[in-house]
């Protein structure tokens, strides 16, 4: 297993203890699209992944319905702009319109905070 490249994710992972023994990063999380202002949620598997020959990570949201709501599923971390909300969840955003917050099941945050809430704890 090769580390995570970027640094909010090895932060993200280290603080909720999400490498498994097994050493991979793969848990359960609650997951809260934002589109122009409007929630959808998910329950899923995550998948960090670090492909060390092109430097960069990727995320990978395991829930058929995803894909299915005509949203992304999967994220190449290198061109994406990434945040961690420091013990509550990995920010992905995209393109300005899009907003992907994962939340650990062993986070004591959820998806059910405002999405004002979540916005003022974001830089």
């Amino acid at each position: 297993m090769n580390s995570p490249i970027n640094k909010p994710i090895v932060d993200f992972i280290n603080d909720f203890k999400l490498l498994t023994v097994d050493s991979l990063i793969h848990f359960k999380a609650k997951v809260l699209y934002v589109v122009g202002g409007i929630p959808h949620q998910y329950e899923c598997e995550v998948a960090i992944v670090t492909i060390m020959v092109k430097k960069l990570d990727a995320i990978y949201l395991l829930n058929s319905q995803i894909g299915q709501d005509g949203f992304e599923d999967s994220f190449i971390i290198k061109s994406e702009h990434i945040e961690y909300i420091e013990k509550e969840s990995l920010l992905i955003r995209r393109d300005g319109k899009l907003k992907v917050y994962i939340f650990p099941v062993t986070s004591k945050s959820s998806p059910d905070l405002t999405i004002k809430e979540l916005e003022t704890k974001v830089n």
